[in-house]
């Protein structure tokens, strides 16, 4: 099922894209403790591209289901999809952006929590999008 193979996918790249920079800004509290984490080998600048690249390919996975039978023409499912979605990819957006330019530890606060907002969105989407499909089909 291609949405939830899209759904997992999803989950995955923006899943590690976040978790790269929520590290990121625990490195001080982790050296402390002797952890060993991908960003203290990375470091601040490239752990940030490489979580934005994460998140920018979430942003592209969340656009998988439209090719798919899910969407006949016009169907409201599609703009309800788009919207949630939509506002989504824009948090996702910002939170790749944001990092690369300004990877302090208050800035990276702000990011986690515009992740999580997205993040539900993204939830809501995807359910709402298999709810329809399966009323609809």
């Amino acid at each position: 099922n291609l949405l939830v193979v899209s759904f997992a996918i999803f989950a995955f790249l923006a899943g590690f894209g976040r978790e790269l920079l929520i590290t990121l800004r625990d490195v001080e509290g982790d050296k402390k403790i002797g952890a060993f984490t991908l960003p203290m080998l990375l470091g601040p600048s490239l752990t940030t591209w490489v979580a934005s690249l994460f998140l920018l390919s979430a942003i592209a996975a969340t656009y998988f289901p439209i090719a798919n039978e899910y969407f006949a023409g016009n169907s409201p499912s599609l703009w309800v999809y788009l919207l949630l979605v939509g506002v989504c990819d824009a948090f996702l957006f910002f939170c790749a952006y944001s990092s690369i330019r300004d990877y302090s530890k208050e800035n990276l606060s702000k990011i986690r929590n515009y992740s999580l907002k997205a993040f539900q969105l993204a939830l809501v989407g995807f359910l709402l999008l298999a709810v329809l499909s399966l009323a609809i089909g």
